[in-house]
């Protein structure tokens, strides 16, 4: 047998008029009886207990300072920027990172996170670029300003925002190429009035 529809069940009931406050009250409350009485049969038939928690101690590794990125890269690690240093979480402990290839980042201070699409992390800092791929770590050499955010776009070229002590920058956004930075200059219409105008 077919369920008529909420509305047919309405439109069939000749004692009920549709202006009558009365009638009102009993279709707001047979459609309120009808949305939740799967939600309340389901709550009724899970417990608490049934649902994953899980708090991290002291002993399973913590971040000190206070989180200023984060991002995920496609090995599933969960990397969190501090001020305190850069933190890796593999989904049961936290650690303060260091790579593989001995190389250290120029500063603890990490200010922006990105995990690529080719699985590679970069890592904008005060006073730094890097990008950690294929279990290397490469530092930008000469390339001093802060990184204040990243960005990858479609055609995966990587781009970020920077500022320099004194904010003297007149445009501060740049394309991080293989082994060197690009920096769009006025000559390539951009300006911090035609970029990054604050209100």
């Amino acid at each position: 047998m077919q369920r008529p529809s909420r509305t047919k069940m309405f439109e069939g009931n000749k004692s009920c008029s549709s202006s009558a406050p009365s009638c009102r009250a009993l279709k707001i409350v047979v459609l309120l009886g009808l949305l939740f009485s799967p939600t309340c049969t389901l709550a009724q038939d899970h417990r608490f207990s049934q649902f994953a928690h899980r708090a991290w101690k002291t002993r399973d590794g913590f971040f000190s300072g206070s989180a200023q990125a984060g991002t995920q890269t496609n090995d599933g690690f969960i990397w969190i920027g501090t001020d305190s240093g850069l933190y890796r979480f593999d989904g049961s402990r936290f650690e303060l990172w260091s790579s593989p290839d001995g190389q250290k980042l120029p500063s603890s201070q990490i200010i922006a996170l990105l995990g690529a699409s080719d699985g590679s992390l970069w890592i904008g800092m005060e006073g730094g670029l890097a990008h950690f791929v294929d279990r290397k770590l490469f530092v930008y050499p000469g390339f001093h300003d802060d990184v204040g955010g990243l960005l990858q776009d479609r055609n995966g070229n990587i781009w970020f925002t920077r500022s320099e002590a004194g904010g003297a920058l007149t445009v501060p956004i740049c394309q991080a190429l293989p082994t060197k930075i690009h920096c769009l200059a006025q000559s390539d219409g951009v300006t911090t009035t035609s970029c990054c105008r604050t209100a």
